[in-house]
């Protein structure tokens, strides 16, 4: 294996980390958003704070299952980047 090999596997390896955070990141910020949004809806409405949750959950279903399969999508890509066979 190439230094070239090397260089180019830490580069993809250091990639793949950065948009994990910055996945974990925006699920982070979703589900905070959910939260404020339910207490917001709980103060306006009669429902409990967990029907209001489940509501909104509900809307942002899709978007929060794209989310989790694009970070799942990384997190496997990762793996297979650190077990060294992306370097081949």
């Amino acid at each position: 294996m190439s230094w070239k090999d090397i260089v180019k596997g830490e580069k993809e390896y250091t990639f793949y980390l950065e948009q994990i955070e910055k996945i974990e990141n925006m699920l982070e910020r979703i589900y905070d958003d959910i939260e404020k949004a339910a207490v917001d809806m709980t103060e306006k409405t009669e429902l409990s704070l967990e029907q209001a949750r489940n509501i909104i959950k509900n809307i942002q279903k899709d978007t929060i299952n794209r989310i989790e399969e694009t970070l799942q999508e990384y997190k496997d890509q990762l793996e297979f980047e650190s077990s060294g066979e992306g370097l081949q």
